[in-house]
């Protein structure tokens, strides 16, 4: 992860806003070395790292929602298949797992 951020650190344009953090002073410490090291601004790698983790869980909601599709279609299937319909269950199975599948797919473009 460490050589992702250093690799993908990079100065970012529009309105900055102060954050104050505190560390434990040999976190800080630590930190700061290798910053210096690696000739990158703190700041830089901080801002980094929060977008890769902003990232991760948008990208974790979607995996999500997609296994909550899948798991539609599924149903929809085996109520398609048992032969149960609209006046059994109370919506229309074929419909909901061509909703579910419409979705998917655009989800996947």
């Amino acid at each position: 992860m460490l050589k992702e951020i250093l690799n993908k650190v990079k100065r970012t344009d529009g309105e900055k806003v102060s954050f104050t953090v505190k560390l434990p002073i040999v976190l800080k410490k630590d930190f700061e070395k290798l910053c210096k090291k690696n000739q990158v601004p703190m700041t830089s790698v901080l801002v980094e790292l929060i977008e890769q983790v902003i990232q991760e869980d948008r990208n974790d909601d979607v995996n999500e929602s997609i296994n909550d599709l899948q798991s539609i279609i599924i149903s929809s299937n085996q109520m398609i298949e048992s032969g149960l319909d609209e006046s059994d269950v109370g919506f229309n199975p074929i419909e909901v797992r061509d909703a579910a599948k419409g979705k998917l797919k655009r989800m996947s473009c």
